[in-house]
Order: structure tokens, then C-alpha cells, then sequence
């Protein structure tokens, strides 16, 4: 059940974000171009610090702010993670062939994940994937004076055999028969269980040996009330969210996936906390405890 943006909202946030009884039924933020429509993708560039979002969009992400402390950490978390995973991906021998996905797509006041990558390795085709028409159009704005092999095409990356055929603006087509690295940000926190575990594997089916998947996901916040909260506040801003505890994270890894190690060191086989998944190494300057890390857990694999 969806409710709609009237007079409801602001009654809504005071029944999810203040700890009063939950309505009846649930608000999911939409993708969709309309400024009176809060969208999952541009809620998220408000957080990340967007200095001209819509109105409707600056203001869930202040209710967002006001209930969580460290919502900005934690929507930050999985890109920063992303950062550091394509960093080593472009360092290595790895697919020269990058699929970056929707709500990753124009934080361009950071730096964006195409120059990261082509710093390492120029020339590498990087296509943005997404499915809101006002962040594609930024993304689109943005783009445009880059050389073509960076683009950007509307898709839905819980779909991937609908991204096969997918040509960008520009006409970068990722070729699925070589290896590509594919980096779904939180996706899976968006979808149940079932749907979750059958998005890896078509991923796992899809894309050829050697090809890598970058995600991250959110992992239960300690104690009930901070959880309940948690949830609600993400649940407000980008729809349906799930927290699930790493164990379980790992159960939704299809078994022809091989763990990248996130360190030096031996690593897990699987999720990890992303302020702990260093790839390239240990971090040499740790930044503050935060309890929004903690909740934002990150794996790479490799496609056998």
C-alpha cells in the first residue's frame, strides 16, 4: 500500500520518525520525475550532500537526519566502500568493463566512481545504470563533455538480463560475454529474500568467469528500539528496506562466487563491516567509532 503526497506526509513522519504508533500502511518513496514525488535515488544525493535537491526530497532526508544520528555516514558508507573496491579492481588485472548502478549515479560534488576508475585505467568503458529520470538526467548533464567511453542508460539492475542489449546515450555497450565488474550499491537491502538470492544468481548465470559483483547491504542496528527506528526512518526514504545480519547476507551469495579478500590478511568468506573492507590494504587512518558503519556491510566476489 502506497500512501500519496498531501497533507499525509508530515503526520506520517510524526507517526514513523517520533516513536508514536505506525500507520496504517506504509509511504514508499518512488522513482519517478515528479518534484512532488520523493524518489529513493535523489533522497539519497540529499544525504550525500546534493546542493539543489527538490524540496520534497531535502525534506525526507531531514526527518531522516533528525531520527538516525549518523544517517549521513550511513548513506555515504556503501559509496565510499564502492571508492575503494573499484580503486582495486582498476589497480588489478580485472575487467577492463564497468556497470555502476542506479543509486550510485550522479553524486558529482564527490568524486565520481568513473574517474576513480579511469585514473587507474584509462579508457575503460563505464556505463551508469539507472531508473529515475531527474538523477539520469544529471547524470546525463554531467557526462556529457567526457569522453564516450562513459555513459549512461535508464535500466533496472534487479533485472539483469534485461541489461545485456542496453546501449548508453553515447553508445557504450557492455559486452556480457567478456568479463565485467558489475556494483549493485545496497540493492538487495530493497528487495525480500527470495528476490535477493535470485538477483545474485541471474548475475552469477549472466556474466562471464572472472567478471566481479561490488555491493553492499544493510546489517541489523544493536537493540530493538534503534533497529525499529532505523528501519522506519530507511523504509520512509527509500522504500522497502531489509537488515539482515551477516550470516544471513552470506546465505544470499550464489555458490559459484568466490570472496575477494577485503585485506592482507586472510578475510571471511563473505560480508563484512564496510569500515572493515579495505581491499588494497589496512586503513591508515581510521576514522571515528560510528554505529552507522557498523550497520553497512560490503563484499566483492569474483564470478567462477
Amino acid at each position: 500500500m502506497t500512501a500519496t503526497i498531501d497533507a499525509g506526509p508530515r503526520a506520517l513522519v510524526s507517526h514513523v520518525l517520533t516513536g508514536t504508533p505506525a500507520v496504517r500502511g506504509r509511504y514508499l518513496a518512488r522513482p519517478g520525475g515528479d518534484e512532488l514525488q520523493p524518489s529513493p535515488a535523489r533522497v539519497l544525493e540529499a544525504l550525500l550532500g546534493e546542493p539543489h535537491p527538490y524540496d520534497i526530497d531535502q525534506w525526507v532526508a531531514d526527518k531522516v537526519r533528525a531520527a538516525v544520528a549518523g544517517a549521513d555516514v550511513l548513506a555515504s558508507a556503501p559509496y565510499e566502500s564502492a571508492l575503494r573496491a573499484l580503486r582495486h579492481l582498476a589497480t588489478t588485472a580485472a575487467p577492463a568493463q564497468y556497470l555502476l548502478a542506479d543509486l550510485m549515479v550522479a553524486p558529482a560534488w564527490w568524486e565520481p566512481l568513473h574517474a576513480v576508475i579511469n585514473r587507474y585505467r584509462p579508457g575503460t568503458s563505464v556505463l551508469y545504470v539507472g531508473c529515475d529520470p531527474v538523477t539520469l538526467a544529471r547524470a546525463r548533464a554531467w557526462l556529457s563533455d567526457l569522453p564516450h567511453q562513459v555513459d549512461v542508460a535508464a535500466g533496472d539492475v534487479l533485472a539483469p538480463h534485461t541489461l545485456t542489449g542496453l546501449d548508453g546515450d553515447d553508445g557504450v555497450v557492455l559486452d556480457f560475454a567478456e568479463p565485467v565488474v558489475v556494483q549493485l550499491g545496497t540493492a538487495i537491502s530493497h528487495c525480500d529474500d527470495d528476490t535477493a538470492a535470485a538477483v545474485l544468481a541471474d548475475y552469477a548465470a549472466l556474466l562471464a568467469p572472472s567478471s566481479v559483483l561490488v555491493l553492499s547491504a544493510y546489517t541489523a542496528p544493536t537493540g530493538a528500539a534503534a533497529a525499529r527506528r532505523v528501519r522506519e526512518a530507511l523504509e520512509f526514504a527509500f522504500g522497502e528496506t531489509r537488515f539482515r545480519p551477516i550470516h544471513e547476507l552470506d546465505q544470499l551469495l550464489p555458490a559459484t562466487v568466490t570472496p575477494i579478500p577485503s585485506g592482507p590478511h586472510p578475510a571471511p568468506a563473505g560480508f563484512v563491516p564496510c569500515d572493515q573492507w579495505w581491499p588494497d590494504g589496512p586503513q591508515l587512518r581510521p576514522g571515528p567509532p560510528s554505529q552507522a558503519t557498523g550497520m553497512v556491510a560490503t563484499v566483492a566476489v569474483t564470478i567462477r
